[in-house]
């Protein structure tokens, strides 16, 4: 089978899940992934509209399942169906430049008899740093740019529970109800406290950093609990972590618009560039070893961070495309 043919069998099969009401978390994420890939995931999404009555527009997306389509395809009378109420709803709100909101019913099927209402699945994405978003029970959240927070509509009820792909920072409200994080396979637990969490799904590390309270982290078997001003690092591929005390501004000055960094080699910060301004920068010698400290903001052009580090550093630069050199 060539890969486009697996894909879209992959594509099927998720949507088949979240009509059949069997969507996971992580399949909602996967579907919204997927459909923010190509615009070729879009325009098959819209040929679905032949079974699915599905409407995209430019600013939101809605679907409703138009099932009297989807009886006659199973030659099945609607007296004999058993009295259901059936429908799937697709929405993204306003597509800003800070963040995109996408809300997913994974439970589209249930008895009227029962009257057991849908469970939604509600996804931000943030394409900047500093995107904020307002729980239900009054958390702040705070995104980086390349992050996803998800959660349901039963979030508060027992538990309050979210899941994060890329970065975060929390200021969780003060509750009974227990708050927690999921990050794959591990998970972190707070009351009311302030946090950072970096966890990208193709970075190798987790890092959690507290400001405030206390959080404990567990991934199988490992559990442990974390102070004010530690930091927990997590090699995901090693099943090892460290906890250490650090300068915590370090990692969470971001969500206030600034990037600090403290004796760094010059070749690391310009991986940290190169992820924020979508650009490649090849550092010649002996530039790259180089131990600086400093920060910037994020609305400060690549050229402006460049120039200023060019007073310390005396070096020059050139870009093409996207391509920066520096020597």
């Amino acid at each position: 089978m060539e890969e486009k043919e697996r894909n879209i069998v992959d594509a099927d099969l998720l949507i088949t899940k979240i009509v059949s009401g069997n969507a996971t978390p992580d399949d909602i994420l996967a579907f919204s992934r997927w459909l923010n890939e190509t615009e070729g995931n879009k325009q098959y999404f819209l040929f679905l509209r032949e079974y699915f009555d599905v409407d995209i527009q430019a600013d939101h997306l809605q679907s409703e399942l138009a099932f009297e389509k989807f009886e006659k395809s199973l030659n099945v009378k609607n007296n004999q169906l058993p009295a259901l109420k059936r429908y799937m709803n697709f929405r993204t709100f306003q597509i800003a430049a800070s963040i995109v909101i996408l809300v997913l019913s994974a439970a589209f099927f249930y008895r009227a008899q029962n009257d057991k209402p849908a469970v939604k699945y509600y996804t931000y994405l943030s394409g900047k740093p500093g995107s904020q978003i307002v729980l239900d029970d009054g958390t702040l959240v705070h995104l980086n740019k390349d992050s996803r927070l998800s959660y349901s509509n039963e979030f508060g009820k027992d538990e309050r529970t979210v899941e994060l792909e890329g970065e975060a920072y929390f200021d969780v409200s003060e509750s009974n109800t227990p708050f927690k994080v999921n990050i794959g396979q591990a998970q972190i637990n707070v009351s009311g406290t302030k946090f950072n969490v970096k966890a990208y799904p193709d970075d190798h590390l987790i890092i959690a950093t507290l400001e405030e309270g206390v959080i404990s982290f567990s991934q199988g078997r490992q559990e442990v609990i974390l102070k004010v001003n530690e930091q927990l690092i997590f090699d995901k591929s090693k099943l090892s972590l460290n906890i250490s005390t650090v300068e915590t501004s370090l990692f969470t000055s971001w969500k206030d618009g600034v990037y600090k960094y403290a004796s760094i080699p010059f070749g690391e910060l310009t991986k940290v560039l190169e992820k924020i301004y979508n650009v490649e920068i090849k550092v010649g010698p002996p530039y790259a070893d180089v131990v600086i400290s400093g920060s910037f903001e994020y609305d400060m052009t690549i050229n402006q961070i460049l120039d200023m580090i060019k007073k310390s550093l005396s070096y020059s630069y050139k870009m093409k495309n996207n391509l920066i050199t520096i020597y």
